[in-house]
């Protein structure tokens, strides 16, 4: 169809629907084709009332040098559509038409449906300057699995249904899909790109969730106060984000940042956050992200729900800020380390109603966060309940490094740190109001078994004690700092771990305990039926040695008892203790011996027994003072305390002993005269 001279606009309406395919218009400012029935008003404007009927646009196509606006209680389009601007309005809402230019002037709100009323299939291309696809009855729903592409405009979906995005879209500015709730993505990989401006989906009254897609945004579209970013995603309700291993969702925001908000839940899953402006997100619900790659972060989750991660890698220049009741960063088997790496700047995370959960993160962090008064280091964190650090496998093992600046640790409850490590130059300060404990990660024991008998059976008597072995033996438990260790508790723990700073301060109101810990096992056998006539032994017991030490002074007050069992406890210069009582013990060892026969013993034969030994420990202060001060015993028992000027003691009596030496638990002289009383 032409227009010769003057281009003009087109309007062709049929009540009972259109059928294109093949159809091409010239000379046109504007065609309008619409399923429905059309009246010219007072004002001149044409007014087009949609009904039942379909307008369809067949696999051959429509095109038009002018705009084009597809019109029908319901829009059904497999083939190609090219034209200066393209409109598809479906639903029963009436439409008002520009008849100088064929263009759409306004459109009234429908009917409820809640069918699919726009449908643009596999093959199907929306060619336009800008698009415009919209459902103006009340929850009808927009299919799209074909491509989109606005030359020089915008892509704009709007529905209050449903939004099922299945094919690619390139806009040159902006890309908006708002409607009840808003899919992106199917079993094949698809590619949202806003080249100048953003992408933002918005789901009004349910989801938005994405598949297998990649979506490219280059920066805030200022024109609208609901662009939050680069890429913008807001849903009533989830946020639900999920890829592949071959074929992840990546979010790329070029200049600005990408936004996440839900009043629901935000789930992640095989997805990389791409902007060095950074991500930013927000759940009233939880936020849990799992094979998670992403720049700088910023998450915020505020019901009484969490944040957890697992696999997560995050490569930020400026900062990486988590917030939530809780915060879980988790390390599954059958996914990677999670490692945050904020190379200009610092980390937070914030519990305010719960706990922190790391397990086998690598933290890398350069300096406190200079935009947050709350960071109070390179790393700040922050719980109402419990934080716990955890190692959980040679390869997933929990490390911080502060390259620059404190290490903060806060907890309502207890603070774990269990086979980790923290290291920083300056500062590590750590205020529990429950325990704070220290320790290596063991595998399973029998228990501190260190007295016993020999137990029959069959004739055998056996002897057994298995104290554990060190689940990662290549990997140091160490709490580090460069200038002061500053410790604020209820209890303090140190198992088999090491303390080491410039200066350490601990200040607890109840007990603390610095213990070295037995690993390995013993075990004896002895045979007698009518006598004794055979005894075998083994032993592979070794120690893991505790340690307190301050390359110049150390400060402890304990309102309870402070024991220190085979474990070092020294300072530089001066060392203070001030508890209820103090007790420095060695550490007391199972030790197996086995005497061979020879003309010693002819008649009696070999023996063996299994003892306990002692493996002192250490304290002093080594170049100043060690002042002690109880007001109850200071005993000192296998071990003899060290100070370069005379010991100080105050209030209390001194008690130093002996260790027992080693004495048979059990014993077994074998040999021709074995039946004698022994």
């Amino acid at each position: 169809m032409a227009v010769e001279g003057v281009a003009a606009g087109i309007i062709v309406a049929n009540p009972h629907g259109i059928q294109v395919n093949g159809g091409r218009f010239v000379g046109v400012s504007g065609v309008t084709l619409g399923a429905g029935i059309a009246s010219r008003g007072t004002s001149g404007a044409v007014r087009l009332e949609p009904g039942k009927g379909t307008l369809s646009v067949g696999p051959a196509g429509i095109e038009a040098d002018g705009d084009i606006a597809l019109i029908g209680g319901r829009v059904e389009v497999s083939g190609r559509v090219e034209g200066r601007t393209i409109d598809l309005v479906a639903g029963r809402g009436a439409v008002s038409i520009d008849p100088s230019t064929g263009g759409i002037a306004g459109i009234a709100a429908g009917r409820s449906a809640g069918d699919r009323l726009i449908e643009v299939s596999s093959g199907a291309v929306l060619n336009g300057g800008a698009v415009r696809v919209r459902v103006t009855d009340a929850g009808a729903g927009v299919r799209i699995a074909g491509a989109v592409n606005a030359g020089t405009g915008s892509v704009q979906v709007a529905s209050t249904g449903y939004i099922a995005i299945g094919g690619n879209i390139d806009a040159a500015q902006s890309i908006v899909l708002v409607g009840s709730s808003v899919s992106i993505g199917t079993d094949q990989a698809i590619g949202l790109q806003a080249r100048d401006r953003s992408i933002r989906a918005t789901a009004t009254a349910g989801n938005v969730r994405i598949r297998n897609a990649v979506l490219r945004g280059k920066s805030r579209d200022t024109s609208s106060f609901d662009a939050l970013g680069a890429i913008t995603l807001q849903a009533s309700g989830d946020i639900d984000i999920s890829g592949r291993p071959s074929s992840r969702v990546v979010l790329h925001g070029e200049s600005d940042g990408v936004v996440t908000a839900s009043e629901g839940n935000t789930r992640l899953n095989g997805v990389d956050v791409q902007s060095p402006a950074g991500w930013t997100a927000s759940a009233n619900g939880h936020i849990t992200a799992r094979d998670l790659r992403a720049d700088v972060a910023s998450l915020a989750a505020s019901s009484l729900m969490s944040q957890s991660w697992d696999g997560v890698d995050i490569a930020a220049g400026d900062f990486v800020r988590l917030s939530g009741p809780a915060v879980e960063m988790l390390s599954s088997a059958d996914l990677r380390r999670t490692r945050i790496v904020v190379a200009n700047g610092g980390m937070s995370i914030a519990a305010d109603a719960g706990d922190i959960r790391i397990e086998g993160a690598a933290i890398d962090v350069a300096r406190a966060i200079a935009s947050d008064p709350d960071a109070r280091g390179a790393l700040t964190l922050t719980a109402s309940g419990s934080v716990s650090l955890l190692s959980i496998a040679p390869d997933r093992l929990f490390d911080v490094l502060a390259r620059n600046h404190d290490v903060s640790i806060r907890s309502g409850a207890d603070i774990i740190n269990d086979g980790g490590s923290i290291s920083t130059p300056d500062n590590l300060v750590m205020t529990a109001g429950g325990l704070v404990r220290n320790a290596v990660r063991l595998a399973a024991s029998d228990g501190d078994v260190q007295r016993g008998s020999f137990s029959r059976r069959f004739g055998q008597q056996r002897m057994t004690s298995t104290f554990g072995s060190l689940l990662f033996p290549d990997a140091a438990t160490r709490l580090h700092a460069g200038l002061g260790f500053t410790l604020v508790a209820r209890e303090f723990r140190n198992l088999g771990a090491e303390v080491d700073a410039r200066t350490i301060d601990i200040a607890v109101s109840g007990e603390m305990e610095n213990r070295s810990l037995l690993i390995g096992s013993f075990a004896a056998r002895r045979t007698c039926l009518v006598v004794c006539f055979g005894y075998r032994a083994s032993s592979s017991i070794a120690i893991q040695r505790a340690s307190l030490a301050a390359d110049d002074q150390l400060s402890v007050r304990a309102g309870g008892q402070l024991l220190s069992t085979g474990a070092r406890m020294t300072s530089l210069t001066d060392m203070s203790v001030l508890a209820r009582e103090i007790t420095f013990n060695s550490l007391m060892v199972p030790q197996v011996v086995v005497r061979r026969a020879g003309l010693g013993n002819l008649f009696l034969g070999s023996g063996g027994w299994v003892g306990l030994g002692w493996d002192g420990g250490l304290v002093g202060a080594l170049d100043g003072r060690l002042h002690l001060q109880s007001d109850g015993t200071i005993r000192f028992s296998g071990i003899a305390p060290i100070s370069a000027l005379p010991l100080s003691i105050a209030g209390a009596r001194l008690d130093e002993a002996r260790p027992a030496g080693v004495g048979p638990i059990g014993a077994n002289p074998i040999g021709w005269l074995s039946w004698l009383p022994q």
